[in-house]
């Protein structure tokens, strides 16, 4: 036994001397950076890219790129290989033209007024209710000339709505306020039953309760009464309270999530995004991060 541990220390003790190796020792330190952020993803491709551009056009003009618009979007895209800043970045310059709030408050005529929401058919009776003015102009009858003047006023707002809303001359209450007190509006919800229930489901996504019908209705017919917490006395009132409701933005909310992912917001995406409107945030500030998400982009 002690012949074959000599042995063995023979061995190692010639095979130390036959080569010197050089140990490196790499101490690992962990260190915590504040502040810092992963890296933007940039494995993304040109097909993919290209088919987030079409999507986005789709989704806010209504229409396929051009070719000259689909290179360019792809381009703005790809550069820098800063994917997610300039998805931010792109997803604001189609939402800054006109064509992107022509193409929103289209959508929105066309669901609330249904085939009296387009341009032509305002305008027609627009030039109707001009004759009438202008009869009862003729006529002297000081009553109707103001009604029909207020009417006429009120549907050639329509006509300005993208626009008024683009230039932050009005808010989105403004604007579906605007659309609600239409004569158009009127005529497509014969009634104030009818107006009450179109408000309800058009603005707050759900039918109101018996109180709350009742209390539409006369207030529509000028009696006193609360809906959602507020008092009011006429039909104006009624829409009021309707669309500066902390309802009227989770509604918007519905639609922001149903026109960009095709599914309603699931109950912590309703509650932040509500709160997030009511505390100034617009409704292109919420639906600029629903297009911009892993969901959305596909990314």
């Amino acid at each position: 036994m002690t012949r074959i541990l000599t042995i063995l220390f023979l061995v190692v003790l010639c095979n130390g001397c036959i080569k010197n190796e050089t140990v490196f020792n790499k101490t690992h330190v962990n260190e915590v950076v504040e502040g810092n952020e992963p890296p933007p993803f940039s494995g993304v491709n040109t097909v993919q890219l290209k088919n987030y551009v079409n999507k986005l056009y789709t989704d806010l003009y209504g229409r396929e790129p051009f070719d000259a618009e689909l290179d360019a979007g792809v381009s703005l895209l790809n550069q820098d290989d800063m994917i997610e800043q300039n998805m931010k970045d792109y997803v604001e310059l189609l939402m800054g033209s006109d064509e992107y709030y022509d193409r929103f408050f289209e959508i929105y005529r066309n669901t609330f007024l249904i085939e009296r929401g387009s341009f032509q058919y305002i305008q027609g009776r627009i030039d109707v209710y001009n004759n009438w003015l202008n009869n009862a102009i003729q006529n002297n009858d000081p009553v109707l000339t103001a009604l029909y003047e207020l009417e006429i006023e009120g549907m050639e707002k329509l006509f300005t709505l993208a626009a008024d809303y683009k230039n932050n001359e009005i808010t989105i209450n403004e604007a579906m306020f605007r659309i609600a007190i239409s004569k158009i509006y009127d005529e497509v919800n014969d009634g104030a039953t009818n107006l009450v229930l179109s408000c309800f489901e058009n603005f707050i996504k759900r039918l109101p309760n018996d109180a709350e019908l009742s209390a539409g209705v006369n207030m529509n017919n000028g009696v006193p009464s609360i809906v959602l917490f507020q008092d009011g006395s006429s039909k104006a009132d009624f829409i009021n309270i309707v669309v500066n409701s902390t309802s009227f933005y989770e509604g918007l909310v519905v639609d922001i999530y149903q026109l960009g992912l095709s599914r309603l917001p699931d109950s912590d995406e309703l509650t932040i995004n509500t709160i997030l409107m009511t505390q100034g945030s617009t409704y292109q500030d919420i639906q600029a991060q629903v297009l911009t998400s892993d969901e959305y982009s596909g990314f």
